[in-house]
């Protein structure tokens, strides 16, 4: 479909999600750049839409790890280098942070199995980045009931029902956006949409030859 305008294209989001049948929605497009998927999603979650009023609801966007593990990084403010205990001293009020208990653990172990006394910010942060993405494969990403990402962070991984919204500003060659189209559709088990900011894009590649 090619709604154009965001609060239309927000209305077949809504009915789309409440005539599903069941099963988890995710909204997948290839680019978050000019606000076009941002707008639907943020449409779709403040009010009901079209003559049904249907909505809202609480579509969410998932952070990427860059994103997250950044977000953790600038929370404990690590000193260059310390010591195993002042190390622990200093990441135990974040312990509940995602993957700070674990690195902490990590930390203690390492002292009491391998003697170390010491611990750079470098290692530390090293260990964050490996357990968040290690969390991210395989404790439950992709769970919510209804979600928002780009394409790329839903690889590997599928739902029971896909939105795709497709805006002007995707920064690929033809033959990237016809894979980054394929990947996205091929994410559905039961059912897809595809919502098109504008119909001279639904006109080009990738949608045809």
């Amino acid at each position: 479909m090619t709604p154009g305008r965001p609060n239309l294209a927000a209305t077949f989001l809504a009915n789309f999600i409440a005539w599903r049948g069941g099963g988890n929605v995710a909204v997948l497009t290839p680019s978050r750049r000019g606000g076009f998927a941002d707008g639907i999603v943020n449409l779709v979650c403040s009010r009901s839409l079209g003559q049904r009023q249907n909505g809202p609801y609480p579509v969410e966007w998932e952070s990427n790890d860059e994103a997250e593990r950044n977000a953790v990084w600038r929370r404990l403010v690590m000193p260059a280098r310390s010591s195993v205990t002042e190390a622990l001293a200093h990441l135990e009020p974040h312990r509940h942070t995602p993957a700070v208990g674990t690195v902490r653990d990590w930390i203690a172990r390492q002292k009491r199995v391998r003697g170390i006394e010491e611990v750079t910010a470098d290692v530390i942060r090293q260990q964050i980045n490996r357990t968040l993405s290690a969390h991210r494969r395989y404790i439950g990403r992709g769970q919510s009931e209804f979600s928002a990402m780009t394409i790329q962070q839903a690889k590997n991984r599928e739902f029971a029902h896909v939105v795709v919204i497709w805006p002007y500003r995707i920064p690929n060659d033809d033959e990237q956006k016809r894979r980054l189209l394929y990947n996205a559709i091929t994410r559905a088990q039961r059912s897809c949409l595809i919502l098109v900011q504008a119909q001279e894009l639904a006109n080009a590649p990738p949608f045809v030859p």
